[in-house]
């Protein structure tokens, strides 16, 4: 039970650190007119986007409301319960700024101007290590190709499947160490998904892509009763066809996947410039069908289409809301959404539109600068991981051909060399389908823990090296055979 709540609470804490940024942004744009600290935090609590953090402010009501505790006291005790330290700290700051009676906008500007200074150095220090996590990462990929070898090889001298057990056992021990750098990987990356997560109304494209993938497990593991054995003119591993054919089989869902998360990141490109448009005009309280309206006029690129969408319902009377609602569904990002709703809000509570608009934008800037500067690791990341997949993949399949024409070699002159003892080509097969089949999903889930963009990554990267580095052992072993095949001739 307790190990069941640790692994709750890091999931919690993991939620509440990516709704807290905009958690503070949040506050500091309606704070910019005279709130109620309670009536504050209940307006918090109430929205989507703050669906974890909204539990511990609910808390906080409930503990003041109907339980009567001073707000100082109940903040400070939900604060204990906080699962994340910057949370914590701000609950605790907030307990000490009621009681020392300072007014709340004082306190939540003094509040996220200190802490929006510690998380961006903080948040550098973190991205600056991943490509340290990488290069970690490499050796570990490197040795294992080392101590294969060498531990096969040997397989001719000592008991074959011994050896071979021993090299499955420490390629499972290598795999879990890689297991756990792609963990520090994440915590450092904290990688978040770009896509809306939760909505029940989602983009056709979107449904269109997310079918396609379902479509593409299914016939991928329906592929693997195709017998390749009797279709294929060349004598090959079927097995290893058979991972090979259902690669490339995910890797087309996958890679339609990331061609809509890149629309996707064109939308989030564009949209500081709509912002911008947006909050200006609306700070001078120009009504919002009219602003809607001369923004169809202006070329917006990729959102032109959500634009004109927003207006249609605007003219037609439709309420702001669901407009509103409407227009971030169909950009389908998440940092979108956020953001245009802080906007909104501030609009709905009275709050300085202008004002608020020139910190909301300084914040999308230094996060999406945050963002590019992870992706340009993970661009570092898989530079380094896929290419020596696929080296892998060719030296198993070089390691395949040897082996085989090996085996029916000694075969033939064990009598005269019985110290040599010809291995079982079919165990060692399964040792490299396990093996390339185990560090594709380790690469896979380094690649997915550092970039987070949407379960499409792990499809797209997936394919890509299970298709690559199947092609290449298939490749490379029936070549090796064939060229060897002569030394069996005796």
């Amino acid at each position: 039970m307790k190990r069941e709540n640790a692994v709750q609470n890091l999931s919690q804490g993991d939620k509440v650190d990516f709704e807290f940024p905009f958690f503070m942004l949040y506050l500091r744009a309606i704070s910019s007119i005279s709130l109620q600290r309670l009536e504050m935090l209940r307006i918090a609590s109430e929205k989507s986007i703050f669906e974890f953090i909204g539990k511990y402010l609910q808390k906080i009501l409930f503990l003041s409301s109907q339980w009567r505790y001073p707000q100082q006291d109940a903040s400070s005790i939900i604060a204990e319960k906080a699962p994340t330290p910057e949370f914590r700290v701000f609950l605790e700051k907030f307990s000490q700024s009621i009681g020392s009676g300072e007014p709340l906008n004082d306190f939540v500007d003094r509040h996220y101007k200190n802490w929006f200074a510690q998380y961006m150095a903080s948040r550098e220090q973190a991205l600056n290590r991943l490509k340290t996590l990488s290069d970690a990462y490499l050796p570990m990929l490197s040795v294992t190709l080392f101590l294969t070898t060498t531990m096969l090889v040997s397989s001719i001298f000592y008991d074959a499947n011994t050896m071979i057990t021993l090299t499955i056992v420490t390629v499972i021990c290598i795999s879990f160490f890689l297991y756990l750098i792609s963990w520090m990987i994440y915590k450092n990356a904290k990688p978040e998904a770009v896509l809306l997560g939760g909505q029940v109304e989602k983009p056709v494209a979107r449904r269109r892509v997310e079918n396609l993938g379902v479509i593409g497990v299914i016939v991928a593991l329906v592929s693997f009763f195709i017998p390749f054995e009797l279709l294929l003119p060349v004598q090959v591993d079927g097995f290893m066809a058979h991972v090979t054919l259902a690669g490339i089989i995910i890797l087309i869902p996958g890679y339609l996947g990331r061609k809509y998360i890149k629309l996707v990141h064109a939308r989030e490109e564009v949209y500081p410039n709509y912002f911008r448009y947006m909050s200006s005009n609306l700070g001078v309280s120009i009504p919002l069908v009219e602003i809607a309206k001369s923004a169809v006029e202006i070329d917006f690129g990729v959102m032109n289409k959500a634009i004109r969408s927003l207006y249609n319902k605007l003219e037609m009377r439709v309420e702001p809301k669901v407009a509103w609602w409407s227009f971030e569904t169909e950009l389908d990002s998440e940092l979108i959404r956020r953001i245009n709703l802080i906007l909104t809000d501030t609009i709905a509570t009275g709050g300085d539109v202008q004002r608020a608009g020139k910190f909301i934008e300084e914040f999308y800037h230094n996060y999406s600068t945050l963002r590019r500067t992870r992706y340009t690791a993970v661009g570092y990341h898989v530079g380094i991981v896929v290419p020596l997949y696929a080296v892998m993949g060719g030296l198993f399949g070089i390691l395949d051909g040897f082996f085989a024409s090996l085996t029916t070699f000694l075969g033939r002159i064990q009598g005269y060399v019985p110290f040599l003892s010809p291995p079982s080509t079919e165990f060692m097969r399964f040792f490299f389908i396990f093996s390339l089949c185990l560090f594709a999903l380790n690469n896979v889930f380094s690649i997915y823990n550092m970039e987070g963009d949407s379960r499409f990554t792990i499809m797209y990267f997936l394919g890509i090296q299970v298709t690559a580095g199947g092609i290449i052992y298939l490749i490379t072993s029936t070549m090796v055979a064939g060229l060897l095949g002569g030394v069996t001739v005796l």
